[in-house]
This record gives structure tokens, sequence and C-alpha cells, in this order.
């Protein structure tokens, strides 16, 4: 039973992640209306932001900071 259930698992989980990925490819070519009143939020995040959760990720937290001092 388990030697079915595994194949079975992983098709199933590939097609999720799957779906998600093209679910997030239509949200970062939306292109919002200037009529329009709701908008998508884009996935990318400010380049700050993203700078500074690489470095958390690294380690090095505060070592923007004290470049700037």
């Amino acid at each position: 039973m388990f030697k079915i259930m595994k194949p079975t698992l992983k098709i199933l989980i590939t097609i999720f992640i799957l779906s998600l990925i093209n679910h997030f490819t239509y949200a970062q070519d939306s292109i919002v209306d200037a009529n329009q009143t709701e908008s998508f939020k884009l996935l990318i995040p400010e380049l700050e932001v993203l700078i500074n959760a690489a470095l958390a990720n690294n380690g090095m937290l505060g070592i923007e900071k004290m470049k700037l001092k």
C-alpha cells in the first residue's frame, strides 16, 4: 500500500507546487489600471527589504547599519 502512496503523493505535491507557481506568475504580470480601485500587491519586496533579508539569512543583520556609521 505504501509503495502506491509514495509516487501518488509526489505527483500531488508536484501538481500543487506547479499550480502555486502559475498563480504567482499571474499576480506578478497583472497590470494595475489607474481607474481600478483594487490592486495586486507584487511579491517582490523593496530592494532594502530584500538586502536585509539576505543579510539576516547569512547572520549579518546589522552590517548595513554599521557601514553607514
